[in-house]
């Protein structure tokens, strides 16, 4: 198998680090990558950092301009980080990600008091289908 580097998101001005990332193959056949993307000075994994999102029409050979898929801001951390892109069984795609410095969840007693549950909660974030 031949690989081709095809693009190459270096860190830059005001962009320290990029990180991890998840491909996915859109409906009409396009590639997704979307990833984490650091700003301000520090990379460190708590620092200030986004999910950004970029395409390819032609099979991974040009890509565009990366986009802002969902920011830290929005949650009111400073950092998300990690994403994942699952296609859901209704097609769409969906792109989950860790959110640093918040932990939501509670423990549901069962009468016995011996079995706790952990009940998870998510933030349904809507972003713009323009992507």
């Amino acid at each position: 198998m031949n690989v081709v580097l095809t693009q190459q998101f270096a860190p830059g001005l005001d962009n320290p680090r990029n990180s991890e990332g998840a491909f996915i193959r859109a409906k009409n056949g396009d590639i997704l990558f979307a990833s984490s993307r650091y700003h301000g000075e520090s990379c460190h994994d708590h620092a200030t950092c986004d999910i950004w999102l970029t395409r390819s029409h032609d099979e991974g050979n040009t890509w565009s301009e990366p986009k802002e898929l969902a920011n830290a801001a929005f949650f009111g951390v400073d950092n998300i980080m990690s994403v994942s892109a699952v296609e859901q069984n209704d097609g769409a795609i969906g792109f989950y990600y860790l959110i640093k410095e918040i932990i939501i969840f509670t423990k549901q007693k069962k009468e016995d008091l011996k079995n706790l549950t952990n009940l998870y909660y998510y933030i349904n974030y809507q972003f713009s289908s323009d992507f």
